[in-house]
């Protein structure tokens, strides 16, 4: 901890310039004492730090000092480079030369251990254009306008403040400030359309847990699943309550939220899902496949 908290006074000072100790002391919520004694440590590892008595005195650094290597580990320089790596998932602008930049000033020769496609199989130009997009409207505050589909099948049109992505249960989301709504909003990027990137710009909003803005009632489900899908149970139900039954099938106790896409998603499963609750849900899905077989009556 103490390695990280004398890391990031150094980059404090080099971002503002100059700080109090009291400021720092806050900032760590450590004792001013303690942050003395981290000024201390500072200086005899060789960094260029002073203060200045007075008024508008402070801790600052000598103009012209750029951070040395020497004060991350071996270790810390490894998860730095590491971290830059996942960033290629994302598609960070210029991840690789901004690798070889630090490889070259750590001397390390990195080696890519790991490789992140959040991208679909079937992912097209336009979706990696909006993706571009949000993130650019993101970093630089501006508000957007899209038409949007919910998943009971309507179109509205929003106008929303983007604050961040987010990658979950193999979806991305756009965790935005809703205009119209006025309220926090979450959004399946997917969903989508006519993306307009516009001329205003916002504040920062204050941190909210994705959980907080996502306005989803979760319904707990009990299905059987045979076992010729197994591989489903495995690749969708790693975090739901999952028991092996005697035959090869599977019992899933699970909790999801009840609209079109989780009808369409029970269907998927054709023959080889038994919904047992909630039972509302069970009639719904015996309507749809009534009405799907309707369709085949002729054959």
């Amino acid at each position: 901890m103490q390695t990280h908290r004398l890391f990031e006074i150094i980059y404090l000072l080099l971002d503002k310039g100059q700080m109090t100790a009291s400021e720092l002391a806050s900032h760590f919520e450590v004792s001013v004492r303690t942050i003395y004694r981290d000024i201390d440590r500072l200086s005899i590892s060789g960094v260029p730090i002073y203060t200045n008595v007075g008024k508008n005195g402070g801790i600052a650094l000598m103009d012209g000092y750029t951070l040395d290597k020497s004060i991350l580990s071996d270790a810390e320089q490894n998860e730095i480079l590491m971290a830059l790596q996942s960033l290629k998932a994302v598609e960070y602008p210029d991840p690789d030369g901004l690798l070889t930049k630090l490889g070259t000033f750590f001397k390390k020769n990195q080696q890519s251990w790991i490789e992140v496609d959040f991208t679909g199989w079937g992912g097209s130009i336009q979706d990696r254009e909006r993706s571009e997009e949000l993130k650019n409207a993101i970093l630089n505050r501006r508000t957007i306008h899209f038409s949007y589909w919910s998943a009971d099948g309507k179109k509205s049109q929003r106008t929303a403040d983007p604050i961040k992505l987010l990658f979950k249960g193999h979806n991305w989301y756009l965790q935005a400030y809703c205009h119209t709504r006025q309220d926090y909003r979450v959004f399946k990027l997917f969903r989508i359309q006519d993306l307009q990137v516009l001329g205003d710009t916002f504040e920062p909003y204050p941190a909210v847990p994705f959980t907080e803005t996502a306005k989803t009632v979760m319904t707990p489900l009990h299905f059987t699943i045979l076992k010729n899908r197994a591989y489903r149970v495995y690749d969708e139900f790693a975090g739901a309550q999952v028991t092996p039954l005697p035959g090869g099938d599977f019992d899933v106790r699970t909790c999801l939220p009840v609209d079109n896409w989780l009808i369409g998603y029970l269907l998927s499963f054709g023959g080889d899902l038994i919904l047992h609750s909630p039972k509302p849900l069970c009639a719904t899905l015996k309507e749809e496949l009534e009405k799907a077989l309707a369709h085949y009556a002729q054959f």
